[in-house]
């Protein structure tokens, strides 16, 4: 089953990274907070907001195959956002309405949940 974890910090910065490389995104760390968390500073997209069948067509596009809800233990709010990419090898959560913008240059997520598949995950969703 596929469920989240708090990040570590290592782990929060290679989503951010991930972001970056894969869809072309910005987001730079700026510093700490009080409590210890990453300020970050992200472009803003104009746009307005994609349909379900435009963000799901946007990512089969990209290679990305969804991850049955059978195979979710995520919170309700994320449970049918999981999809997976084989070549790349990674787990992408929350492709949901309000992490998308329909902007002029198409459909373009700005604050997904990227993470490496495990083995034991590709093994399961292949």
């Amino acid at each position: 089953m596929l469920g989240i974890l708090p990040a570590l910090p290592v782990e929060y910065l290679r989503r951010l990274d991930l972001q970056n490389d894969l869809f072309g995104d910005d987001i730079r760390v700026i510093g700490l907070t009080r409590a210890d968390r990453f300020a970050t500073v992200q472009p803003t997209l104009r746009g307005g907001e994609p349909g379900e069948n435009e963000i799901r067509d946007f990512l089969q596009d990209a290679g990305w195959r969804r991850i049955p809800i059978s195979m979710q233990d995520l919170p309700v709010q994320l449970m049918g956002s999981a999809w997976w990419h084989a070549e790349e090898a990674l787990v992408l959560l929350d492709a949901r309405k309000p992490n998308f913008k329909k902007t002029a240059f198409g459909t373009l997520p700005i604050d997904l949940i990227l993470a490496d598949l495990t083995p034991e995950m590709l093994l399961r969703f292949s």
